[in-house]
């Protein structure tokens, strides 16, 4: 997973055709660092999706309220949003779902 580290690097990241998946986490967080293995394992396997990360002490998207909450988009639009540190068939079904769209 790669680090955003402003909010003008978010913007260019997520307004692309791919699909893009932001981890909104803090490094203080426990649930935050279950979440990074889970993330880490999908990613080999999902290949057509970008995987982002980002510290809440860089940049917050104004919709994350809590920590971790992950923020799926396509072509630059918000797919889904999941909030906090979920089994990984969650994500999964959030990947098809944005394939889909």
């Amino acid at each position: 997973m790669i680090e955003i580290k402003s909010e003008a690097e978010f913007v260019t990241l997520i307004n692309t055709e791919d699909i893009v998946l932001v981890d909104f986490y803090a490094p203080w967080c426990g649930p935050c660092k279950f979440l990074k293995t889970t993330l880490e394992s999908l990613e080999p396997d999902n290949e057509d999706i970008k995987f982002y990360k980002c510290s809440i002490e860089d940049f917050i998207y104004p919709t994350v309220r809590s920590v971790p909450t992950t923020i799926i988009f396509k072509n630059g639009n918000l797919v889904d949003t999941i909030l906090g540190a979920l089994p990984a068939k969650h994500y999964i079904e959030a990947f098809n779902k944005a394939r889909e769209v």
